[in-house]
């Protein structure tokens, strides 16, 4: 639509027609246009947009599509690995005093997770710097320790006990109280045993009181000594002569010596003792006649133990 500029002489001249303000004149189509446009434009003073927006240029300044590339970069190696932040090529100048402090912090943190017992050692930390409740350790959970205690079975007697008539030179096996067994948790372990026997020979001229222990009704020579010619295989002998022994309770002892279990079946082992020259043996007492009627100020009563522990190899 042209619109023509009225002067005023054109108004003078009579040169305003009808025809000329026909032709001026807006149609209601045009306004609609123009009503439609103003609709759709976005007020200076802001407002929600209903479709996308382009450009080939920048808003404020700003570059968006460059900004957008770079955010999404950022999020993107959020967690990235070594090798991705060592692809990155970032030279070791560009890394501030503060930032390397950071890192080696937090390496530090990341590598002392799963420390060994050495790094722990190696920090030397004092136990009075320790504090609170430790959790409670169940020791069957272990493995690989060399000296571990894997069981302990033990048996002890407080009896009073005299056995006679006893054949002279003869091993006998009447004494029961401490036979003992016990089940090796591994093939490849060892056996600590611990025997702590108190006992009594009656009156005799002179003689000699043996004891040995057997495993699994053979002698074990590693807890007694070997057997041979020149003499018996025992972790315990004492010798008398007439009164000696008889009013002194002796120990029989065998303390701490080791053998290897070799399997885990069950192994059973069993006391004997062997008098030569008396026929009496006392067990927990001395080997008095007279304290079997009279418990006077010189009649003992002891105990017998047997200990054998399994140690982890």
């Amino acid at each position: 639509m042209a619109i023509s500029k009225i002067t005023g002489a054109s108004i003078a001249n009579g040169t305003i027609t009808a025809s000329l303000l026909a032709a001026d004149t807006a149609t209601q189509a045009e306004l609609d246009a123009v009503s439609g446009v103003a609709n759709a434009a976005l007020p200076k003073a802001g407002g929600a947009m209903t479709g996308a927006i382009t450009t080939n240029s920048t808003f404020d300044g700003v570059d968006i599509a460059t900004a957008v590339a770079a955010n999404t970069a950022k999020v993107t190696n959020y967690n990235q690995t070594k090798a991705d932040i060592d692809a990155l090529g970032i030279a070791a100048t560009s890394v501030t005093g503060a930032q390397a402090s950071a890192i080696t912090a937090n390496t530090a943190k990341v590598t002392n997770y799963n420390q060994t017992k050495a790094d722990i050692d190696a920090l030397g930390i004092s136990a009075s710097s320790i504090t609170g409740a430790l959790p409670a350790i169940d020791g069957g959970s272990l493995t690989g320790n060399v000296g571990k205690v894997l069981q302990v079975v033990t048996l002890s007697d407080t009896t009073r006990r005299k056995y006679t008539g006893l054949a002279n030179g003869t091993w006998h096996s009447s004494y029961t109280a401490l036979n003992i067994s016990i089940t090796p948790q591994e093939s490849n372990s060892n056996l600590l045993v611990f025997i702590d026997l108190k006992y009594g020979v009656e009156l005799g001229t002179h003689g000699s009181s043996y004891w040995r222990i057997k495993r699994d009704g053979v002698l074990e020579p590693t807890l007694n000594g070997p057997e041979d010619s020149l003499g018996y295989g025992c972790f315990h002998q004492a010798r008398f002569t007439t009164s000696a022994m008889e009013y002194h309770m002796q120990t029989a002892s065998c303390t701490g010596r080791q053998i290897a279990a070799n399997s885990t079946a069950t192994s059973s082992f069993t006391l004997q003792f062997r008098s030569q020259g008396a026929t009496t043996q006392s067990i927990n007492r001395d080997g008095s006649n007279s304290s079997d009627s009279s418990k006077g100020a010189h009649s003992p009563n002891s105990a017998s133990s047997i200990t054998i522990m399994e140690i982890a190899q």
